[in-house]
């Protein structure tokens, strides 16, 4: 049997990533400003919950960190992607009831070099 989703429940069901941004904007203020999409809730009929809200942040790499440390993103998350046309750095994750995707762009392709050079997340950088 397949699941069929119906569509948009309604904006009240997208209250908690609005309350999620709203909480970044009190705490961090000066966090740089971002690409914000906030996607809507849909209902998969037969379920008792609806999908998660969803929130697709887009800014340039070198805020990326930034945010990725104050929305409590794990570092072992982050995932590099590229293609002819761009290159990013992108991670997922569940905050506060939200699904959070993450996502900085450079303004400059990776050589083939740049892109099968290792990378190593430092113990330092793994939280306990």
């Amino acid at each position: 049997m397949t699941t069929q989703i119906t569509g948009p429940i309604g904006l009240g069901h997208q209250a908690a990533a609005f309350k999620l941004l709203h909480q970044m904007a009190v705490l961090y203020p000066d966090l740089p400003g971002a690409y914000v999409v906030v996607h809507d809730v849909f209902d998969v009929p037969g379920s008792v919950a609806s999908l998660p809200a969803k929130i697709n942040i887009q800014l340039d790499v070198q805020d990326f960190e930034d945010w990725r440390v104050k929305l409590g993103i794990c570092p072992a998350t982050v995932t590099l992607h590229a293609t002819p046309s761009y290159t990013w750095v992108a991670a997922d994750a569940v905050v506060h009831d939200v699904l959070v995707h993450l996502a900085g762009y450079l303004s400059t392709t990776l050589t083939s070099e740049q892109l099968e050079a290792p990378r190593v997340i430092e113990a330092a950088e793994v939280p306990a």
